[in-house]
């Protein structure tokens, strides 16, 4: 009984993921940065993979959400909030 709440649960999370991955998509592909990835860190805080430019020896770097500058913030926001 136990492991069946258990699967439930992470089917749930797994569905609520998937939906949070599909709009984090169109977030790509509506701001102004030059991102190669969304990811949650172990916190589960909201992290950037963002191609650095100009290139330099390490081409990409992580931002945090909470981190980025506020216009950017509230389009990534916006954006989220929208349906599809």
């Amino acid at each position: 009984m136990r492991n069946k709440v258990i699967l439930e649960q992470e089917q749930f999370l797994f569905t609520i993921i998937d939906k949070i991955n599909e709009k984090l998509e169109r977030v790509m592909t509506k701001i102004m940065l030059n991102v190669k990835e969304f990811y949650f860190d172990d916190d589960l805080e909201l992290c950037i993979m963002v191609r650095n430019i100009p290139p330099s020896k390490y081409p990409l770097k992580a931002v945090k959400f909470k981190q980025l500058p506020h216009r950017i913030k509230k389009d990534i926001i916006r954006i989220l909030k929208t349906k599809c």
